[in-house]
């Protein structure tokens, strides 16, 4: 592994350089335009802790809300259902549950409702609306647990209904959800408000466009002001693309006017006014000299690192020794054995280049050399190659093998494509007109 980082010192880079590359792309030097605002904003969540309730309005909520606290009755019923033509059996098992019979034994003998008889005739919880009317009403009519209704006659046949369950219609006491409605009669009260200053607070900003002075009265609040904002990567709530539109609008940045009603969300509204702007500049090169010396300094080292590795390469391959120039550049070869295709603690880049490699054959080096993300270049030659046990892969391992290996494959080909392409670079200027 030959460091880049090692030639830094060998390199050199003049003012001139410097002064060539900030002239020819001074365009990464170019700040954003911004400006900071001053601003009124009206909050829900301001406002409710400003809204008094008394207990006569919570019951008055109640009231009207009842609905919200009360728990409809329910009722859970069986049947026995017998053909229309069958009025012998109907009679039959009529006499039987007058008797006394069990009730789910007759449904699972007689009832022609297959699905239900198998659980004695059970339908669960009778919901209002499923059944058919004749059905409800007779359902609806039971009352207390156990009472079984008389003959009820429908388009399917006749039908005993049995009550088996019954829940009373409960109301929460109101002592019991009066935290629960103050929470929600304050909300509502709070956004009531909001919609009656939200629009007193358009009428003053529009009338008063110079400043947000009445404004800020208009809500109980202050002024404040913004720090610096672009048109992109701002914090809450100036990262809102309606507010941004605004803050950048004619009427904002140029005739220094306050700005129309902004909703930023259901609960949050806000009007701004300019405070203070700058344009966008850019850097001049005296700030950004010592980045850009850095970045080609960076360049060069690379350049003459990878300029370097390539001679040793050839040596290497030409069957010289070069242990001592290895050493001279602060690097050795170091031996690694049994190195897989995947998982092995070896960098990544460097074994996928082996791994397309030529098999080393006597008289002939299998080497390369790998340009590795840090700017390094790893030197590497491969010594021998193991095959593999085909039989000990599981098909799962098969199948993500084969997707690793396309997927090195297709950024290889792409690779090879970038070095062999003929790339030409245009601005916008430069590009044709759109035929349409």
């Amino acid at each position: 592994d030959i460091k880049a980082a090692d030639f830094l010192n060998e390199v050199a880079v003049t003012d001139d350089e410097v002064a060539d590359y900030y002239d020819v792309n001074s365009g990464q030097f170019t700040t954003q335009e911004q400006l900071s605002l001053e601003y009124v904003e009206l909050k829900v969540a301001d406002i409710i802790e400003t809204v008094e309730t008394t207990d006569a309005e919570l019951e008055e909520y109640y009231q009207l809300n009842i609905a919200n606290y009360r728990t409809d009755e329910k009722r859970r019923g069986s049947h026995i259902l017998l053909e229309l033509d069958d009025t012998a059996t109907v009679t039959e098992v009529a006499e039987k549950l007058a008797a006394g019979e069990d009730f789910a034994e007759l449904a699972k003998t007689h009832s022609a409702d297959t699905f239900s008889a198998t659980n004695g005739g059970d339908l669960e919880w009778l919901e209002p609306g499923v059944m058919v009317p004749e059905f409800e009403t007779a359902a609806m009519a039971l009352e207390s647990e156990g009472q079984v209704s008389d003959v009820v006659k429908t388009e399917f046949g006749f039908h005993i209904i049995k009550l088996t369950e019954f829940k009373p219609q409960t109301i929460t006491p109101y002592s019991d959800v009066k935290a629960e409605i103050l929470v929600q009669a304050a909300q509502n009260a709070a956004q009531n408000k909001f919609f009656e200053l939200k629009e007193e607070l358009a009428r003053v900003a529009y009338e008063m466009p110079d400043n947000l002075d009445e404004a800020a009265e208009i809500v109980s609040g202050s002024v404040q002001t913004s720090d610096w904002i672009t048109r992109t990567g701002n914090a809450a709530p100036f990262n809102d693309a309606a507010l941004v539109s605004a803050v950048f609008s004619e009427q904002v940045l140029n005739e220094n006017l306050n700005s129309e009603i902004i909703e930023v969300s259901d609960n949050i509204a806000v009007v701004v006014h300019i405070n203070e702007y700058k344009a966008a500049e850019t850097k001049p090169l005296e700030t950004v000299s010592a980045e850009i010396k850095a970045s080609l300094v960076a360049d060069k080292a690379s350049e003459k690192v990878n300029e370097v590795a390539q001679e040793l390469l050839a040596k290497y391959v030409a069957g010289e020794n070069i242990t001592e120039q290895l050493t001279a550049v602060g690097a050795t070869f170091e031996a690694k054995t049994d190195i897989a295709r995947f998982g092995s603690e070896v960098d990544g880049t460097i074994v996928r280049k082996a791994f397309t490699l030529p098999h080393p054959s006597e008289g002939v080096i299998s080497a390369t050399t790998v340009s590795l993300a840090n700017g390094d270049i790893a030197l590497v030659d491969v010594k021998a190659v193991k095959q593999g046990d085909a039989t000990a892969v599981t098909p799962q391992q098969s199948e993500q093998f084969a997707g690793q290996l396309a997927r090195s494959a297709y950024v290889a080909y792409v690779g090879s494509l970038s070095e062999e392409a003929d790339i030409t670079r245009r601005t916008l200027s430069q590009l044709p007109s759109a035929p349409y």
